[in-house]
């Protein structure tokens, strides 16, 4: 699959929202794909679970820039892209689905300029598990948030 070599900071492309804040693109649209099988977390929620973790890591409105972020069954990619967006340095997505990962997650990738900053892996979540501790060097080592 495609993956792009991690940058050690946050893409200047995005804006920092507030912690309590959605995800602002800087473009007026974001991919999905049609049917119902991919559903991205709704905005409310996904602030709400931002917050939350930005909470415990302190209070600030952003992540330190050394965070790494680890999207399981990606989908749109949402809220991958909102981690880097708050300040994680990388991000890796793990999406099942070829047309989904090619069509939706790398095309919200690009459109939004961070593909520096992440991975993409078209695998089974269970395989790339059960793989990561044999390649987690490579990748980076290990990741601070996982959802």
């Amino acid at each position: 699959g495609w993956s792009a070599s991690p940058s050690p900071s946050p893409s200047p492309n995005l804006p920092l929202p507030s912690a309590d804040a959605p995800l602002v693109f800087p473009r007026p649209t974001h991919r999905g794909p049609r049917d119902k099988d991919v559903r991205p977390m709704m905005g409310k929620v996904r602030s709400a679970v931002f917050s939350m973790l930005l909470s415990r890591i302190g209070g600030g409105s952003e992540f330190p820039s050394e965070c790494r972020w680890l999207d399981l069954f990606a989908g749109t990619g949402s809220v991958g892209i909102e981690a880097l967006s708050r300040g994680c340095g990388t991000c890796h997505f793990v999406e099942l689905d070829q047309w989904t990962a090619n069509e939706v997650l790398i095309k919200n990738i690009d459109g939004l300029g961070v593909q520096d900053d992440c991975s993409v892996h078209v695998e089974s979540v269970f395989d790339f598990l059960t793989k990561f501790s044999y390649k987690s060097e490579v990748m980076g080592g290990s990741f601070d948030f996982v959802r």
